[in-house]
């Protein structure tokens, strides 16, 4: 359940780009899991991956912590499945 003393929710989407099935493998999965732990000054609530795409519904422990920044560390996944991706580069 969600706390009502949140103040802010996002609900992001991030997708692979050309949209392929990317996704869909352990490497990746743990990938994400590890990058979801480096973001400590966020409250990540639930996750849906999908092959080409992942879903967050996450909240920042304070106001303001911006967004851009959880999303660049998303982006900046290295998940090498068969060739670079436009978003692959590191942190």
């Amino acid at each position: 359940m969600l706390p009502w003393e949140c103040k802010v929710i996002y609900f992001l989407t991030v997708c692979v780009v050309p949209r392929r099935n990317a996704l869909a493998n352990d490497v990746a999965w743990r990938a994400l899991c590890q990058t979801l732990e480096r973001l400590d000054q966020w409250n990540t609530y639930c996750v849906l991956v999908m092959p080409d795409h992942v879903h967050l519904l996450t909240a920042p422990l304070e106001r303001v912590e911006a967004v851009a920044a959880a999303t660049a560390n998303l982006i900046g996944l290295r998940v090498r499945t068969r060739a670079p991706t436009p978003y692959a580069r590191s942190i």
